[in-house]
Order: structure tokens, then sequence, then C-alpha cells
């Protein structure tokens, strides 16, 4: 089945987060028409949408928002399954409005997640697909700007959640995907740079190329805090 959003998805999918409960203080919703899939049948399916869509169109082009989330949850739920156990996925197969993007089933159990994203600062997703964008090149000064600045960058994108709902998150579960070059990504960088701000949170997890860390949780549910579980032989294909 085709993924079907809207030209305002990045916009919309964050106001709506916001709007339909400005009180998170109990799991999001995710609704009750998603469908569940197992970690590589995700994936299986992510694969199969990416397939028909170029490069430049996939990055330039908002309305691919959606299958992005597919990569993150797939990515997400193949890491959990290698290193912790076996879990499942429930997303929708449409654009739906929910407050949670995402459910990890563990144990018959569903924990409701959002995704965000950390970018490099000023970036927009498909900038080295534009014409006359030449700053977007990557360089050898981005891999070491990646390496400094990233937790600067990772805490302001949990800042921008914590601030959507006045604060009251105590509630959600966050998937942060990292998406910026950097020599490296050190967990205890990244956590400390953190620590204060997804204490606020019911768990923060991290997620890069070829890692899946938690940073913070106040569950007893899902194991953490967690440094990088990094993907086993046959994982490291996962290219969006």
């Amino acid at each position: 089945m085709d993924i079907l959003v809207r030209d305002d998805y990045l916009d919309g999918k964050e106001q709506n987060h916001a709007r339909n409960d400005r009180n998170l203080h109990a799991p999001p919703s995710l609704g009750a028409q998603a469908t569940r899939y197992l970690p590589a049948d995700l994936f299986a399916k992510y694969r199969s949408i990416r397939a028909d869509i170029s490069n430049s169109e996939f990055y330039s082009n908002p309305k691919h928002r959606k299958t992005m989330e597919i990569w993150c949850a797939a990515r997400f739920g193949r890491a959990y399954e290698a290193h912790l156990g076996p879990c499942a996925l429930w997303v929708h197969d449409r654009d739906e409005q929910t407050d949670a993007d995402v459910a990890l089933e563990v144990n018959g159990v569903r924990y409701p997640f959002q995704i965000t994203e950390v970018q490099k600062q000023d970036r927009r997703r498909g900038d080295e697909y534009r014409v006359g964008v030449l700053s977007s090149r990557t360089t050898v000064e981005d891999w070491d700007n990646g390496r400094e600045q990233g937790p600067t960058w990772f805490r302001a994108a949990i800042e921008r959640k914590l601030h959507r709902y006045g604060g009251e998150v105590s509630g959600l579960n966050l998937l942060v995907y990292l998406n910026y070059v950097a020599i490296e990504q050190p967990y205890f960088e990244l956590q400390n740079a953190v620590a204060e701000v997804a204490a606020r949170f019911l768990s923060v997890r991290v997620l890069n190329g070829n890692a899946l860390a938690c940073i913070s949780t106040n569950s007893t549910a899902l194991n953490g805090p967690l440094e990088w579980m990094f993907n086993p032989v046959g994982l490291d294909d996962d290219e969006h």
C-alpha cells in the first residue's frame, strides 16, 4: 500500500502534535488504524516505497517525510530486536495526524514514540539537490563541526519538543534521529549535553546511521539507559 501524505506534512505534523494534546503526562495515542509489522517487514515496506522515488525527489520534497519516519521506525525495531529481544512496530500506512508516530510493541505492550530529526544548523533537507546551493556539499570541516556542535543541536531539538508542550512531557517517549555527519558521536557527550532536559521525558532514544542508544528513561518497562548498540552485520546497508 502506498504512503499518502499532504504537501504540508512537515509543518502540519508538528503543529498537530502540539494541538492534539498540550499535556503529555500520559503516553500519546497512535490511534486505532495503525498496522502491525515485524521490523524486517517494515523495512521491506520502506524499500518498496523508496525504490520508486529518485534521490532528488525523496530528499527535496517534504511529502516524503512520512517515508523517512518509516525508515526510522524500521531501524529502531531492527536494532532493538538484534540487541534486546523480539518486538513489533505499529505505524500508519497513511499520514494520520496523531500525537505518536510509531509504537514499539514488546511482550504484547505498545509503547508510543514521537520521531524527531536533528540536522546541521541552517541545513534544509535536500539542499544537496537544489540548484545553486553549493554550501550543502559535505567537507572535512562539516565532519569536525558535527563532532563539536552535534550535542548542542541535539539539545536544541529536545528543547523544541519540551517547549512545544509547555514542559508537560512526562508521558512522551522521543526517538531522535541524528541526521548529520560527524567524525564520531560520543554517547556520554550527547547524554551530558541533554541530561537535564531529557529527564523531563518518559524516555529519549537516539538513532544514527548505524546504531541505537537510550539516553534517558523514567520507565522500567523498556531497557535503558544504554550506550550505542551498533548494527549487526547485514544491517549496515539500510540506507535511506
